[in-house]
C-alpha cells in the first residue's frame, strides 16, 4: 500500500496546475503535475463509470496504489502524479497492470 505521505490529498489535489507531461496506457491514464513536496504524490482517480460498485473501485485502486508504492524510490522528488483508470483496467489481472506499470516510463 502507498504510504499516507506518499497521497495527495485534496487541498493538494485542488492546488494542482497544468500537467507538465502525460503518459497513456490501455489501463489508465497519468497525469504528472510538479509540484514542491519533497517526495512523489499520487492520486487515484476511479469513476463509477468505470466500475458502478464500490468494491470495484475500491480493488482498482488498491491495486494501482500497490503497484505504484512499490516504484515510488524511482520517482524525482516534486512530482505529483494522478492517474485515472480506463475502463480495461476492470478486466485485467494485477499481472497485466503490472507489466502496463512497468512499461508506462516513469520509473
Amino acid at each position: 500500500m502507498l504510504k499516507k505521505y506518499n497521497r495527495l490529498t485534496a487541498e493538494e489535489f485542488k492546488k494542482l496546475g497544468k500537467p507538465s507531461r502525460m503518459l497513456h496506457s490501455v489501463f489508465f491514464s497519468v497525469r504528472l503535475h510538479p509540484t514542491e513536496h519533497k517526495q512523489p504524490k499520487f492520486a487515484i482517480v476511479v469513476s463509477k463509470k468505470i466500475s458502478p460498485t464500490a468494491v470495484g473501485r475500491n480493488l482498482l485502486r488498491r491495486r494501482l496504489y500497490e503497484l505504484f508504492g512499490k516504484n515510488t524510490g524511482n520517482i524525482s522528488s516534486g512530482i505529483a502524479a494522478i492517474i485515472f483508470v480506463k475502463k480495461e483496467a476492470n478486466s485485467a489481472s494485477f499481472q497485466e497492470l503490472k507489466s502496463a506499470v512497468e512499461n508506462l516510463g516513469v520509473f
